[in-house]
């Protein structure tokens, strides 16, 4: 009778088998390869982080932004004439860009304005509102190149500065000799104050008065009747060459105007009929001033009276020149380095600068001697 109860037993053993589909369980759903598959999915942060800051909210992450704390430089930004590498691309370069900053800072674009100009008609920077460029105020920056372009202030309160960054070695104004008309100069200013620095003015063929006057450079004041507070025209690091005109082939200064020559040149110009160099009509100024020796002067000009400078008064005009040189040998002004009405009888002849003390000066009728002998 005990043996029938045995076959409880077998059934109860059969139990195990549940257990053994909680283990299979475990390692298929939460194994090591589940983590695996999150270091895919979220892993290598750097991949998927925080992107980049935009500092300057530019537009342009700090990764392609070559100043992320300016947000005028940027890829996207056109390139200026400001010594900055606006569009973070360096083989971009400044060569033939103009640009201005006016007077809260703001930059602006000027080369599309300036650089279309042609001999026969070139742009024109002045404080006209027909002007490509107008303005009365602040500073235009014009880098290396040869522009067909001419400046032509003449509002009273106009005040302007006009800086090339390369040098007059890289940078000229120019009409080629081929635009005349009542404005045939380069440079033109009437009333109002300018100055240049680093540019060569040349091809410049004169403005049409009753003769043809200043043919790179005409400077003029007519009100007032006496010579301004400060300079109508200074030219800082400048050169004036291969201009021409019956009067003051390379400057004509008229009325009581004011031309200073700093650190610059004015030199190989013709005057075809007084004053190669500087023609001074009346009773305007002209003044030259050297900061180191030859850095300055009035040289290699041509006219039959005047070579250098002729003023056209015979008791009127100044020129107070200081550490400028007049020409030595090669470079002598021809006829003479300065003349006054009648030329006749007041001539001069000056050399090179020796030192920057060294002076001549005219003043209404009278004039330093000579220092050199004259052919």
């Amino acid at each position: 009778d005990t043996d029938t109860d045995t076959d409880t037993d077998t059934d109860t053993d059969t139990d195990t088998d549940t257990d053994t589909d909680t283990d299979t369980d475990t390692d298929t759903d939460t194994g090591g390869d589940t983590d695996t598959e999150t270091d895919t999915d979220t892993g290598g942060d750097t991949d998927t982080g925080t992107p980049p800051a935009d500092a300057d909210r530019d537009g342009y992450t700090a990764d392609v932004d070559c100043d992320d704390g300016d947000p005028a430089v940027n890829p996207g930004a056109v390139e200026l004439c400001n010594g900055l590498n606006d569009d973070c691309d360096a083989a971009t370069g400044e060569a033939g860009t103009a640009s201005f900053r006016d007077a809260s800072g703001a930059w602006l674009d000027a080369t599309a304005a300036l650089s279309g100009g042609t001999p026969d008609n070139p742009t024109v920077i002045g404080d006209a509102a027909t002007d490509d460029l107008s303005l009365t105020a602040g500073t235009v920056y014009v880098c290396a190149g040869t522009w067909n372009t001419k400046v032509v202030f003449a509002e009273p309160g106009s005040d302007v500065t006009l800086v090339a960054p390369a040098g007059a070695g890289a940078t000229t104004l120019t009409t080629e000799g081929t635009s005349g008309g009542a404005v045939g100069s380069v440079v033109a200013v009437t009333n109002a104050t300018l100055t240049l620095q680093g540019f060569t003015i040349s091809g410049g063929t004169g403005s049409v008065e009753t003769s043809t006057q200043g043919g790179g450079v005409i400077v003029n004041q007519t009100l007032g009747g006496t010579l301004p507070a400060t300079p109508n025209l200074t030219l800082l690091d400048s050169v004036v060459t291969d201009n021409a005109a019956e009067y003051g082939g390379g400057v004509a200064v008229r009325g009581v105007g004011w031309l200073a020559i700093e650190d610059s040149e004015v030199r190989g110009n013709t005057g075809e009929v007084a004053g190669g160099g500087v023609w001074v009509q009346n009773y305007g100024q002209v003044s030259c001033a050297a900061s180191r020796l030859g850095a300055a002067g009035i040289t290699d000009n041509t006219s039959a009276v005047g070579g250098g400078v002729y003023l056209s008064s015979a008791d009127g005009g100044t020129v107070d020149a200081v550490g400028c040189d007049w020409g030595s040998g090669g470079d002598d002004n021809a006829t003479y380095d300065l003349a006054q009405n009648p030329a006749a009888s007041k001539f001069y002849c000056y050399g090179n600068a020796t030192a920057l003390t060294d002076t001549v000066t005219c003043d209404g009728a009278t004039c330093t001697a000579s220092t050199v002998s004259c052919p």
